[in-house]
C-alpha cells in the first residue's frame, strides 16, 4: 500500500511515472534492438538531418559523452554516419542511414502502443492537460491561448480528406504523418508536385488509407490560374485546409508575398465551397484574428499556428487541436514560445 505522503511528493511521482513509461517502452521495442535512448536521438537527427554532436547533445539534453557513446553505438549498426563538417574538421554531423531511416518508420508504431499504454487511464482533456503541464515544469516551448471544447461538444471525425499546402515545409510535412498515422483521409500539394506525390507514396507505405497528392507546380512566369483551379477544386470537398506556407526564398517578391497570394486563393475557395476552416501553419499566423473577421461572413474561419521548423512536431499537435474544435477555433492563434524562467 503505497504511502499518501509519498503520493503528495512531485518527485516520487515523476519518477514512478518515468519508470512506467520506460518500462513499457523497452518491452516494445525490444524486439528492434533499440533502447529508448537510442530511439530519442534518432528522433532528433530525423528531424534535423546532419545536425553536429554539440547540438544534437543539447537539444536531447544529454550530456556530450553519453551522446557520442550512443551516436557511436548507432554507427556501428550502420543506423547513423557521423562525417566532419566541411568548415569545421572537429565538428560532426549525424545523418540517419537508409537503414536507420527504416527502423525510425518502425518504431512509430511501437511509439503510438507505447503512449497509449501509458497515457491510457487519462481521458483526451486530461491528455491536454498533462502535456501542457509537463512541457512547462521542463522549460520547454509552450502552448498559449488554447481552447479545447469538452469531448460531447466535438462532432465525429469528418470523412472528408484534409488538404494540406506546403508539405515541402517542416510543419506541413510533420501535420501530414500524424493525420496519416490517426487514418485521416489527406490531399497533398506542394510548390514542388514531385514531393507532394513521393510524401503521399511514403504515407501509403506506412499503411495510410486514403491519401492523395495534386500538383500545382508552377514556373515562375507562369499563369498561376491553373494553381488557383486546384487549389479550389481540392477545398470544395475538404474538410478543412492547413496552409503550411507556398513561397521560397529565390522567389523575386520575396517569399510571403507568395504565400499571401496563395492564401487568397484558399480563402477564396472555401468562400465559394459554402465556407470552411483554414489554419495558418506558417509565418502568416499571426494575421489569423483579422482574416477571420474579414471571412467570417462568407463562412470562412482562420485560425493560426505561430512555430517555426524547430518545433514541427509540436506545431503539429496544435493544428490538431484546432481542427478538432472546427469554426470555433476561428480567431484563435496558438502560439509556441520559450517561457520566461528569469
Amino acid at each position: 500500500m503505497l504511502s499518501e505522503t509519498l503520493l503528495l511528493k512531485p518527485g516520487y511521482l515523476i519518477r514512478r511515472a518515468n519508470q512506467r513509461s520506460v518500462a513499457i517502452f523497452s518491452e516494445l521495442a525490444r524486439p528492434h534492438g533499440i533502447t529508448g535512448v537510442q530511439h530519442i536521438i534518432m528522433v532528433a537527427v530525423g528531424d534535423q538531418p546532419g545536425i553536429d554532436l554539440s547540438s544534437l547533445s543539447d537539444l536531447v539534453n544529454l550530456d556530450k559523452a553519453t551522446t557520442g557513446a550512443v551516436v557511436r553505438r548507432l554507427a556501428a549498426r550502420g543506423l547513423v554516419t557521423v562525417e566532419a563538417l566541411p568548415n569545421d574538421k572537429r565538428a560532426k554531423s549525424v545523418l540517419l542511414t537508409d537503414e536507420g531511416e527504416a527502423l525510425s518508420r518502425k518504431m512509430r508504431s511501437v511509439v503510438e502502443h507505447s503512449q497509449q499504454l501509458v497515457l491510457g487511464p487519462l481521458t483526451e482533456e486530461e491528455r491536454t492537460m498533462f502535456f501542457t503541464i509537463m512541457r512547462k515544469l521542463i522549460g520547454s516551448p509552450e502552448i498559449e491561448q488554447m481552447r479545447f471544447p469538452p469531448a460531447e461538444e466535438r462532432g465525429e471525425t469528418d470523412a472528408r480528406p484534409t488538404v494540406i499546402l506546403g508539405v515541402d515545409r517542416a510543419e506541413g510535412r510533420a501535420y501530414a504523418e500524424r493525420a496519416a498515422e490517426q487514418r485521416q483521409p489527406l490531399t497533398l500539394l506542394a510548390r514542388d508536385g514531385n514531393y507532394a506525390a513521393d510524401l503521399a507514396n511514403e504515407l501509403r507505405l506506412r499503411g495510410a488509407l486514403e491519401v492523395q497528392s495534386r500538383s500545382c507546380s508552377q514556373a515562375p512566369d507562369a499563369d498561376n490560374r491553373a494553381r488557383a483551379d486546384v487549389i479550389a477544386e481540392v477545398a470544395a470537398g475538404a474538410a478543412f485546409v492547413v496552409f503550411s506556407g507556398w513561397g521560397e526564398d529565390a522567389d523575386p517578391s520575396g517569399p510571403l508575398v507568395t504565400d499571401l497570394e496563395v492564401l487568397q486563393d484558399v480563402l477564396h475557395a472555401l468562400a465559394n465551397a459554402e465556407g470552411g476552416l483554414c489554419i495558418l501553419c506558417s509565418a502568416l499566423a499571426h494575421l489569423a484574428p483579422e482574416l477571420d473577421r474579414l471571412w467570417r461572413p462568407r463562412g470562412v474561419h482562420v485560425a493560426g499556428v505561430a512555430a517555426n521548423g524547430k518545433h514541427a512536431h509540436l506545431a503539429a499537435e496544435c493544428v490538431s487541436m484546432l481542427a478538432r474544435q472546427g469554426a470555433q477555433a476561428g480567431g484563435s492563434v496558438l502560439r509556441l514560445q520559450q517561457p520566461d524562467v528569469s
